[in-house]
């Protein structure tokens, strides 16, 4: 019995760890889009200048010190969580992909 309290502790203690890991800082722009076949693009359309992308949310930044409108092609169709730093505003309206957008998370 001892045992279990201390398995469930330790599960406990790597998800915490794991989700503060993975967290994003408070100024990131994080959304969530989907795509329906494999190797679809998905645009994402600003005006912005420097600004940084991850693509697959891991933490990791694929692309760097961008310039206005970016694609991305997925591999393979779902949802996708794409976290964007140091953006300072989007274009949704009328864009090609804005039917892709799910929510923004934050």
């Amino acid at each position: 019995m001892i045992y279990k309290k201390y398995i469930i502790s330790i599960f406990l203690t790597i998800f915490i760890l794991t989700e503060v890991a993975f967290a994003a800082p408070q100024d990131d722009f994080v959304i969530k889009v989907h795509t329906t076949n494999a190797n679809e693009n998905f645009t994402f359309y600003t005006l912005d200048n420097d600004y940084d992308v991850d693509w697959d949310n891991d933490g990791v930044f694929d692309q760097n010190n961008l310039s206005l409108d970016v694609t991305y092609q997925f591999t393979n169709p779902g949802y996708h969580i794409i976290r964007f730093r140091n953006l300072q505003n989007i274009h949704i309206n009328n864009q090609a992909d804005k039917d892709k957008y799910i929510s923004i998370e934050q």
